[in-house]
């Protein structure tokens, strides 16, 4: 089988907030899995690995905007409202994609190769244009607080892994939206 480049989170990209940068690796990961899949489209591993990828992504815009507005609010991050439109619109359009995707006779490498590009694209931007500056901010904001010690990271650990759990614990305490 042809490999195709796994992409990895560069240095230069990090936050330096461990919880964020976990997560972005772990989207880069997911990522990496669906570009492979789309070699194999058609075979059923595709459709499979795509929708799974689908649903991961669907927690994962919950989760991490979440986590990551927890942050900024903590910090005082003074573009908090700008930066929650850009995840809301991210939000919408994997909700629109996951949609396409539960609707389509059949998954193809096409509809595969597009939601790797857009979100690969996305995410690396979003990173180096955005959560850059949030990374400088913290930095160099003698009011931020410490990349290890926001409060909700405690919860996070309460719940292990269990990420449904956490986002059923948030919707319930009411920090996020349903």
């Amino acid at each position: 089988m042809n490999r195709i480049k796994q992409y990895e989170l560069p240095d230069e990209l990090a936050t330096g907030v461990l919880l964020i940068d976990d997560q972005h690796k772990e989207l880069i990961a997911r990522i990496n899995r669906l570009q492979n899949t789309s070699l194999s489209a058609g075979n059923g591993v595709a459709e499979f690995n795509c929708l799974s990828l689908l649903s991961f992504l669907l927690e994962y815009v919950i989760i991490h905007f979440h986590d990551e507005e927890a942050l900024m609010a903590k910090a005082e991050y003074p573009h908090l409202e700008a930066h929650k439109k850009m995840h809301a619109a991210r939000r919408k359009w994997v909700e629109g994609m996951a949609k396409k995707f539960k609707q389509a006779p059949e998954v193809t490498g096409g509809m595969i190769l597009e939601m790797n590009i857009a979100m690969t694209d996305w995410l690396f931007r979003h990173i180096k244009n955005e959560d850059k500056k949030i990374s400088r901010f913290l930095a160099g904001n003698a009011k931020s607080i410490s990349p290890i010690g926001f409060g909700m990271w405690k919860d996070r650990e309460d719940l292990g892994s269990d990420s449904a759990a956490y986002v059923r614990k948030l919707r319930s305490t009411q920090r996020i939206k349903k």
